[in-house]
């Protein structure tokens, strides 16, 4: 079954706009209070250094053409063996 009825699929675009209109006022707020001198700075600092740490990217793509495959092991008289990825065809180059 795809799922449970009325509640499978998009959430209605009504919903979207004002899940996000809450969003822009909670993050207006947040923004107000770390830029006011007159709260206290441990909890600024606390505040950015969590959004701070949410921010940081958890895997980092640096080149979209280079895809890697890892081969997985193999095992050749109850020993495993492992591929040499920097080894030229035809050299006998072994791990």
């Amino acid at each position: 079954m795809a799922g449970v009825k009325g509640r499978s699929g998009r959430r209605p675009e009504g919903v979207n706009q004002k899940r996000l209109k809450i969003i822009d006022k909670a993050w207006d707020v947040v923004m107000d209070f770390i830029s006011d001198p007159k709260q206290p700075k441990k909890e600024r600092v606390e505040i950015a250094k969590t959004i701070a740490a949410k921010n940081i990217p958890s895997d980092v793509n640096i080149d979209a053409l280079v895809q890697y495959t890892k081969m997985g092991e193999i095992i050749i008289d109850d020993k495993p063996k492992e591929f040499d990825i920097g080894a030229t065809p035809n050299t006998g180059h072994t791990r």
